[in-house]
């Protein structure tokens, strides 16, 4: 048998090719280094300027394809997912803040995510483009005001969605009688937190224990907090003002035996009902107060002044919301009558008048400049097949009705009378307002803004305010989607930046409205508000009226209030205080990157409600379309003197056409100096000089 053929080993071309192996190992691990120590922005976006304290190290990849569950028809449908990174940061102190849970949850909760911050205060997670609710949780700091709304873009990593938190401070005390003793089980709660920022009150409680002990965190400001002890009554504390981190002790809550409050409530013709409670909503919120199989009703606990109150019962229509006032040595006894019966009903169709079964509609009071008519919640039911839907027991006021569909479809109904059960409510396509949001100085997108719905003319549409929404896109894009079809009222705001103001515009069903917004860069007013004696007054309220749309600022233990990201210009500031008459400080002037210093001096109130103070000429303008027109002129002020009165137009200010806010600012100024309008009063047209002074509005005595 021949032998097989000899392979030959040759240790000189083995140990080349290892060496060739080992070359090109060294050079692609080189390769992949360089990459992964190459900024975020460098590798994603070239153009990108660097961030400070966006985080080092190695940055999640700019997006990649996740793989959703397979479909019924067996096919898997691949989504883009986009990297949101950012920190959390201490608001007074700038320090990273760790442990913080940062969630997303996008509005059809079908997508959500969730990063905790590490000890550089960063967080990163990756989500599906779209519009999501963030929320912030953490046992030591706070965010300030509401939930915010983020747009993400599809694809476009975000590295720079940085959140600010505050310190939680730490208030204890107890609760007692008003013999002293204590209250066990009483729920203390946040009643309210004042100050520069605005904080969430909901959810913030706990319970006194044996000896009527508590402690609670609450975010920093003017704090005042709520006892509750059921049928022993309620009270509220006395303002604290806590600092970021502090611990006060010695808050001591009494609830006293209080008023009480007695009554009954009856059916037509003062027929009994059961099944019958009142609702009462005063200082301490909305409570409900049984009643017994007649119908009455007993309770104390209350402290002095006026309660707004409402009687519902099975089968009837609620009462009339009755305004009433306790006082001490008056006993009360109150009859709430309810009503017969009164329903409304209708059918919901869709746009080409096809009945929309399934359709959730909502009934509450509500029409054009009315008053609050019921203190519940509103009525929801789903309709039939039919289409077509029945409420029973309404209040026996105009109403507003409301369905909202599948596929961004609203409709909507006001003013309705009780007892009219031919509603037909269509459908309709929602529109949307698109646009971008650049620097002015250069032209650049800016990257991290605020846009807000901040009023809406025509639409008739009974949801309430939009939300403001938080935008960050390397673009500056935006959009605001599921608009009913109307003319809207935008505002744009950006940290650094003066806000700016777009009016009129128009959304149409089913179509998308291009807005762009340029932001300039904004100054900053800051001072302090005193009373008489020159002593700060802590808890004012300070705004501006004109150039700006921040939270209200709220004084400090020294008087102290701050307001950046005003747009240059002329401005007028409103100081408001209580025990005081309000303030409004004209002739401001605001400049990019520069802090103007005001001083504002209050005067303490002569009536039951403050008065107004300021310099101007004493009117009262409006606009009515493209006009401006007087709509009252103040009994002994400039305007009045100089002959305007109610309905005169105002064509310009000092030779100029201005729009509302201007028009505000220009009529406003020094005292003694002239302002000349130019008048329309029917077919005659005139021009008048008016010369500022002190007008002084008197409050209610």
């Amino acid at each position: 048998m021949d032998a097989p053929p000899r392979r030959w080993y040759n240790p000189t071309m083995a140990t080349g090719k290892r060496r060739a192996l080992i070359y090109l190992a060294v050079v692609l691990g080189v390769a992949g280094l360089i990459w992964v120590l190459l900024p975020g922005e460098a590798r994603d976006d070239p153009d990108a300027p660097a961030r400070r304290g966006s985080g080092e190290g190695r940055r999640p990849p700019r997006g990649r394809s996740l793989k959703l569950p397979k479909l019924p028809g067996g096919d898997r449908e691949p989504q883009l997912l986009t990297v949101v990174q950012g920190r959390a940061v201490d608001g007074d102190s700038g320090d990273p803040v760790p442990e913080v849970q940062v969630s997303f949850r996008s509005r059809s909760a079908s997508a959500s995510a969730t990063g905790v911050t590490d000890g550089k205060g960063i967080y990163h997670v990756e989500l599906p483009g779209g519009t999501y609710r963030v929320s912030l949780a953490s046992s030591s700091h706070v965010p300030p005001g509401a939930a915010p709304e983020v747009q993400v873009e599809t694809g476009s990593p975000v590295r720079w969605l940085d959140f600010t938190l505050y310190r939680l401070a730490s208030l204890a005390g107890r609760v007692v009688d008003d013999g002293g003793r204590a209250l066990a089980g009483a729920k203390v709660g946040l009643e309210r937190a004042r100050g520069p920022r605005q904080f969430r009150t909901a959810g913030v409680s706990t319970l006194a224990d044996a000896e009527g002990r508590f402690t609670l965190r609450v975010p920093p400001g003017e704090v005042v907090l709520r006892a509750d002890a059921g049928q022993r009554g309620a009270a509220l504390s006395s303002p604290v003002y806590a600092r970021p981190g502090a611990h006060l002790e010695g808050i001591t809550i009494r609830i006293e035996n209080g008023l009480s409050l007695t009554g009954r409530v009856v059916g037509p013709g003062n027929q009994r009902v059961s099944g019958a409670a009142v609702l009462l909503r005063d200082e301490l919120g909305l409570r409900r107060l049984p009643c017994d199989g007649e119908g009455r009703f007993a309770a104390g606990g209350f402290t002095p002044g006026f309660k707004t109150v409402q009687a519902t019962a099975r089968g009837f229509s609620p009462s009339q919301v009755t305004r009433i006032r306790l006082q001490p040595g008056r006993p009360f006894n109150l009859v709430l009558q309810v009503g017969m019966a009164k329903g409304v009903g209708g059918q919901v169709v869709d746009d080409e008048g096809n009945p929309a079964g399934g359709i959730q509609v909502s009934v509450r009071p509500g029409s054009p400049g009315a008053h609050v008519a019921h203190l519940g919640e509103p009525q929801k039911q789903t309709t039939a097949a039919d289409g077509r839907f029945m409420f029973t027991t309404v209040p026996n006021a105009p109403l507003v009705l409301s369905a909202r569909g599948p596929g961004n479809v609203k409709a909507s109904r006001s003013g309705v009378a009780p007892g009219t059960y031919d509603i037909v409510l269509k459908l309709r396509a929602t529109g949307a307002i698109v646009g971008r949001v650049t620097a002015g100085a250069d032209g650049k997108p800016v990257r991290d803004f605020v846009v807000a719905v901040a009023g809406a003319e025509g639409t008739g549409d009974p949801y309430g305010k939009y939300p403001r929404v938080r935008v960050v896109s390397p673009s500056g894009s935006f959009t605001i989607a599921d608009l009913v079809p109307g003319t809207y009222r935008l505002t744009f705001s950006a940290p650094g930046y003066g806000g700016v103001e777009r009016r009129g515009v128009g959304v149409m069903a089913g179509h998308n409205t291009q807005v762009d917004a340029v932001l300039d860069a904004g100054g900053t007013v800051e001072g302090v508000v005193v009373d008489p004696r020159g002593a700060g007054i802590p808890g004012a309220t300070v705004r501006l009226d004109t150039g700006w749309f921040g939270e209200a600022a709220v004084t400090d233990a020294q008087g102290r209030f701050r307001l950046s990201d005003v747009s240059r210009g002329r401005r007028s500031l409103t100081a408001f205080h209580p025990d005081y008459d309000t303030r409004i400080v004209s002739g401001i002037s605001v400049f990019a990157g520069k802090t103007a210093d005001v001083r504002v001096a209050l005067h303490p109130r002569s009536g039951k409600q403050p008065g107004l103070r300021l310099s101007g000429i004493g009117v009262v303008l409006q606009q009515q379309g493209a006009r401006l027109t007087v709509i009252k002129a103040l009994d002994g002020g400039p305007a009045k003197v100089a002959g305007l009165s109610a309905g005169d137009v105002v064509l310009t200010i000092n030779g100029d056409q201005m729009s509302f806010q201007r028009a505000i600012e220009a009529i406003r100024g020094l005292i003694g100096t002239p302002v000349r309008l130019k008048i329309q009063r029917g077919e005659r047209t005139f021009e008048v000089d008016v010369i500022r002074d002190e007008v002084t509005v008197p409050g209610k005595s």
